[in-house]
């Protein structure tokens, strides 16, 4: 399977979106910012600092992965969730396994990839990108349903050492 042909999960609120059977969490972050496009930048400012904490080192592919699919998610949240949810959760966590960055806004829309850009040139890339960017480290993106109503966590698991 190419990474372009990686299967998008879409769950519901009974599966994990982070950490395989038997992983233990080592490390994670978890920080909310304003649905604003002034929070791509900052995600990325903190997520970067988390990262440099963790002992990622600056150009490392992995950290450069998980930056740019933070930007992705937290964009698309900007750009179709704001007027829903006035804020963007966002997690990082580490395990002895994997990297997982995860986004959640209050939209009751459960995105998935699109084959191709769309025809108007208004987007169409961001999560075909995290999808194949997380298919790429031997990962996988997941959307997940919020248990208590609307809104969803869109995840991408990034395996280390890939």
């Amino acid at each position: 399977m190419t990474a372009v042909d990686a299967p998008v999960q879409v769950g519901d609120d009974r599966e994990p979106l982070t950490g395989a059977p038997g992983e233990c969490l080592v490390l994670s972050c978890d920080f909310s910012l304003p649905t604003d496009p002034v929070s791509v930048s900052a995600s990325r400012a903190i997520a970067g600092q988390t990262l440099d904490a963790w002992g990622f080192a600056r150009g490392d592919a992995l950290r450069e992965t998980a930056l740019l699919v933070l930007s992705e998610l937290v964009t698309n949240s900007v750009r179709h969730a704001a007027a829903l949810s006035p804020q963007v959760d966002i997690g990082l966590s580490l395990t002895d396994g994997e990297l997982t960055v995860a986004v959640h806004d209050r939209h009751p829309h459960r995105p998935v990839p699109l084959p191709g850009p769309r025809a108007d040139g208004d987007g169409g890339w961001g999560l075909r990108l995290v999808s194949d960017l997380a298919a790429g480290t031997g990962g996988a993106m997941a959307v997940r349903a919020d248990r208590d109503g609307p809104g969803k966590t869109v995840a991408a698991r990034l395996a280390l050492g890939a």
